[in-house]
C-alpha cells in the first residue's frame, strides 16, 4: 500500500511537470522545442526506471511476504500435524487402557457372579438343610405326641379294666 502511493505520488508528479513543460513548449521556439523534447525524453526514461524499480521492490517484496507465508503456513501445517498424532496417540492409549480396565471390570464382575452363585447354593443348601431338620423334628415331635396319646389310651384303657375286674371281683364276692 505504502509503495502503491509512492507510485500514485511520483505520477502525480511526472504528469505536473510534463503539463508544466507542455505548457511551456507551446511558447518556445522549434530550438527550444527540440531541446525541452530531449529533455522530456530524458525525463519521460527516469520515470520509467524509477517504475521500474518501483515495480521490481514490489515484487521483491512480494516474493519475500509469499515465501514467509508460505514458510508460516507450512510450518502450521507441520505443527498441527504433530498435534493430531499427539492427539491420536494419546486417544489410541486411553482407548487400550480403556479396554484393559474394561477387561478386570469383566473378570472382577465374572468372579464377584461366581463367587455370590456359591455363596447362594451353600445358603439353599443350608436352608434345606435347616428345613429338613425342622421337619424331621416336627414329625418327631408329632410322632412323640402320638406316642404319648396312645400310651395314654393304653393306660386309660388298663386302669379301666383294671377297675372293670375290681368291680367284677368285688361284685363276685
Amino acid at each position: 500500500r505504502e509503495k502503491s502511493e509512492e507510485l500514485h505520488s511520483l505520477e502525480r508528479q511526472f504528469r505536473s511537470r510534463l503539463e508544466h513543460e507542455i505548457n511551456a513548449l507551446k511558447s518556445e521556439s522549434k530550438e527550444d522545442m527540440q531541446q525541452r523534447i530531449v529533455s522530456l525524453n530524458a525525463l519521460l526514461a527516469e520515470q520509467k526506471a524509477n517504475n521500474e524499480i518501483t515495480l521490481s521492490a514490489f515484487k521483491a517484496e512480494a516474493g519475500a511476504k509469499e515465501a514467509g507465508l508460505k514458510a508460516e503456513f507450512l510450518a502450521a501445517l507441520k505443527d498441527a500435524e504433530h498435534r493430531a498424532e499427539l492427539a491420536s496417540a494419546k486417544a489410541t492409549s486411553a482407548l487400550e487402557s480403556l479396554q484393559a480396565t474394561l477387561e478386570q471390570v469383566k473378570q472382577s464382575a465374572q468372579e464377584e457372579l461366581t463367587r455370590v452363585k456359591q455363596e447362594a447354593e451353600r445358603a439353599l443348601a443350608e436352608q434345606a438343610k435347616k428345613m429338613s431338620e425342622e421337619h424331621a423334628m416336627d414329625k418327631a415331635k408329632a410322632l412323640e405326641a402320638q406316642q404319648l396319646e396312645l400310651q395314654s389310651q393304653l393306660l386309660s384303657e388298663r386302669d379301666s379294666a383294671l377297675n372293670g375286674s375290681h368291680h367284677a371281683h368285688a361284685a363276685a364276692m
